[in-house]
C-alpha cells in the first residue's frame, strides 16, 4: 500500500530503503504527501533512528525539525 484517500483526501507516502544496509523495505515513512500539497519528509540513520524531518509546500519549508542522538544510546 502507497497511499490512502479519507474525507481530507489522498495521502501518498513512500518507504525507506532499509536500515543497516539491509535491502528489505522497512516500515519508515521516508515521503508523505498530504492533499494540500505540503509534504513532509523523513530522514533515517541505520538504526532506524530518524535525525530529521521536514515539512514543504511547493514554495518553501514550512517547518522542520533535526535532532542528534546520544552515542551511547
Amino acid at each position: 500500500m502507497t497511499g490512502i484517500t479519507s474525507p481530507a483526501g489522498m495521502f501518498t507516502y513512500t518507504h525507506n530503503l532499509g536500515t543497516g544496509g539491509a535491502s528489505a523495505a522497512s516500515t519508515l515513512i521516508s515521503h508523505l504527501s498530504l492533499p494540500n500539497g505540503a509534504f513532509s519528509t523523513n530522514t533515517f540513520d541505520n538504526n532506524g533512528r530518524m535525525p530529521g524531518t521536514w515539512l514543504t509546500n511547493s514554495a518553501s519549508n514550512i517547518d522542520s525539525s533535526v535532532y542528534t542522538y546520544n552515542v551511547g544510546n
